[in-house]
């Protein structure tokens, strides 16, 4: 098993129409915040498992969000069409 050593982490995610995972569990022990960028033009919408456009939280073209999310806490994301979004985690 590989040890975790790294405080931030950075990753960039296709966000498509159907809800997707943001793999991010275990890559920072004691995560405190998730910060999400949205890199493309269309909007971006969080939540959980069966998030969608109407119910996610918004992340507008070019917008950035932090969340203080716990470890064991994961988030999805879907969009009208293809975005690129970038997600870096902290402790």
């Amino acid at each position: 098993m590989d040890t975790i050593t790294e405080t931030i982490t950075a990753k960039r995610f296709t966000v498509t129409s159907e809800a997707q995972q943001l793999s991010l569990v275990n890559e920072v022990i004691n995560r405190e915040r998730v910060y999400i960028r949205n890199l493309s033009g269309v909007t971006v919408f969080i939540g959980g498992m069966s998030v969608t456009p109407e119910t996610g939280f918004p992340i507008f073209s070019k917008e950035m969000k932090d969340f203080p999310l716990k470890n064991n806490v994961q988030l999805y994301a879907v969009a009208f069409s293809d975005a690129e979004i970038a997600v870096m985690q902290t402790r």
